[in-house]
């Protein structure tokens, strides 16, 4: 829109400041600073929970309004009280809770963790990570709860919600487009019609299975079925992950821990001690690359991995110092644990840049990752083509986050200029909004794969990057 705005001129007016500037959130201003705003928040003392109970929501809706927006301490007065708890914060945007409570001093020493979840029909670890992650930081490490004495309920957007129809509406006054429905969490599945990809995801065998065991020894489920039950102890939301908008609740140590604590369950010493005796006899401190390939149904397939895998063998300096691999599956049903352990006993990763590179974060301490982006690709898209720059990009702002090397290539030719990657990229001209191939296949430059791999193995025989707590400059 500032691109198509004759001599380059654009007047500041209320309408399109509203679509720069950050909207307030719903219900006026929030005392706490931006990072510790997305909770967790905490109901102690015992209370019997009620979400969405017909008789019970025409009045916990209009009681809720004059508490939107505060993350309310809830303070027992022995009857039900309509509580909007927030903001709680997932990798898209921040939402609140309305949540009726009874008080209960009988309650049974037991906890419920209410966990936002988007995205939630669609097995991207990208997406997921931002629960998977401070999910197992807090309750497991942190707070130390058993999975025997939590259960875990789950939360989504409100089912019509779709805010890329609303940012691209036309705008004509300054106030929010969206209803504000929206930004309310929902206790049930929000999408009926989309039941086998939360059967994919949430089902015994889905993604997510293993890291909600890990969480309670009892089934998730939406909120809404834990309707009238009572606990000692309510958590709402976790700490944020949004590491590319403010400074993270979860930082670099925190991701060493739950890495930690993977690799003390029984899942993971399993696949560890199968890795080891396959391994008996092989030559020691080689370290490992792993090339992520697509199905061809997806797309975004790297189309002559063979040519480059061989050019990499031939290598004499590649050949000394690494195991190359190539992994694939990881979008067809693996279990949880499985694909951590292919990421976690890699020392480099390279992939198109997709929901796999989601993975990074499970990368040795000092590992590195690869991501490669088409020819076409905008030049509008941060990728830099050099080592540890890009960390307001989202693979490389996750690659910081977990202590590891990162770089952002346009894979396709040997020693391109900025010139030469301007020329090739799509949509280098902001004022062009013809949308590019973000699916197409990849062709690697054989002697481009070579240099990456020779710099990538540098990388991970030297100083591992510092494991910082935030951006430097935030």
């Amino acid at each position: 829109e500032l691109a198509r705005r004759p001599n380059g001129r654009a007047p500041l007016e209320q309408p399109l400041l509203r679509r720069l500037a950050w909207n307030p959130p719903r219900g006026g201003p929030i005392a706490a600073p931006w990072h510790g705003q997305c909770g967790p928040h905490e109901l102690r003392g015992g209370v019997r929970i009620s979400f969405g109970v017909d008789d019970d929501r025409q009045r916990m809706e209009q009681d809720a309004q004059s508490n939107l927006g505060l993350a309310k301490v809830y303070q027992g007065t022995g009857r039900l009280q309509a509580l909007t708890l927030g903001p709680v914060c997932t990798e898209i945007g921040r939402f609140w809770l309305r949540l009726g409570v009874t008080p209960n001093a009988a309650a049974r020493e037991r906890t419920l963790a209410i966990i936002p979840v988007t995205f939630s029909w669609w097995s991207n670890p990208w997406h997921h990570l931002h629960w998977w992650l401070p999910a197992l930081y807090y309750l497991r490490v942190r707070e130390r709860l058993l999975p025997e004495d939590t259960d875990v309920a789950l939360t989504f957007m409100h089912g019509e919600a779709h805010w890329g129809k609303s940012t691209t509406a036309k705008v004509s006054e300054p106030e929010r487009s969206e209803p504000e429905e929206w930004s309310f969490l929902w206790g049930k599945w929000p999408k009926p019609d989309k039941m086998d990809k939360f059967e994919k995801a949430w089902g015994p065998t889905g993604l997510h299975a293993y890291v909600l065991a890990m969480l309670s020894a009892r089934r998730a489920a939406p909120l809404e079925e834990f309707n009238g039950q009572s606990y000692s102890r309510v958590i709402v939301g976790l700490p944020a992950v949004r590491y590319t908008l403010q400074i993270p609740r979860m930082a670099c140590a925190q991701v060493a821990s739950v890495k930690d604590f993977v690799e003390s369950t029984p899942n993971f010493r399993a696949l560890a001690a199968q890795r080891l005796q396959s391994q008996h006899g092989r030559p020691s401190g080689r370290k490992v690359l792993s090339f992520i390939q697509r199905t061809p149904k997806e797309g975004r397939v790297l189309q002559n991995l063979t040519d480059v895998v061989r050019a990499m063998e031939a290598n004499v300096n590649i050949s000394r110092g690494l195991d190359v691999r190539i992994v694939r599956g990881l979008s067809k049903g693996w279990p949880w644990t499985k694909q951590y352990h292919a990421i976690r006993t890699s020392d480099i990763i390279v992939s198109v840049g997709g929901a796999a590179l989601g993975w990074l974060w499970a990368l040795p301490h000092g590992g590195a990752a690869i991501e490669l982006r088409s020819a076409g690709s905008p030049i509008w898209l941060t990728c830099s083509e050099s080592w540890d720059v890009d960390w307001r990009e989202m693979f490389g702002g996750l690659a910081r986050l977990a202590g590891v090397h990162h770089i952002c290539v346009r894979p396709h030719a040997v020693d391109l200029t900025v010139e030469a990657i301007a020329a090739a990229a799509g949509l280098s001209d902001p004022s062009s909004f013809t949308p590019y191939e973000r699916d197409i296949d990849i062709y690697v430059h054989p002697q481009r794969a070579v240099q990456l791999a020779e710099q990538a193995l540098r990388q991970v025989t030297g100083p591992p990057p510092p494991c910082l707590d935030h951006h430097p400059d935030t």
